[in-house]
């Protein structure tokens, strides 16, 4: 039997653990880590927000797409949904930012 004191209780439980990743502070090293591109050069005309809950990124299979992360991300509808569908596969952690939720910010 494991020891009590063994147990992980920090690491999401993220399905495959393909996706969903727990930041470093330096969060362009995760970019550069997945093969994502980084933010500064992702370029869009989109203005629907994702975003993660506070701990966790998200690095999307098209690596096109830099990691979302809990300081959100913008980027076009379609995109914003396929996101949303591929988090849901692995674990769920990318949502929609609702104007309710901006607002909170």
């Amino acid at each position: 039997m494991a020891d009590e004191n063994d147990v992980d209780t920090v690491t999401p439980l993220d399905g495959d653990g393909q996706n969903v990743v727990f930041p470093t502070p330096a969060g362009e090293e995760d970019a550069t880590r997945f093969g994502n591109v980084s933010a500064e050069d992702y370029d869009t005309k989109g203005r629907t927000t994702v975003a993660t809950p506070y701990g966790y990124a998200f690095a999307s299979s098209d690596k096109e797409i830099p990691l979302v992360s809990h300081a959100g991300l913008q980027v076009t509808a379609d995109i914003a949904e396929a996101l949303v569908a591929e988090s849901d596969a692995c674990g769920g952690k990318v949502y929609i930012v609702t104007d309710d939720e901006s607002e909170e910010n």
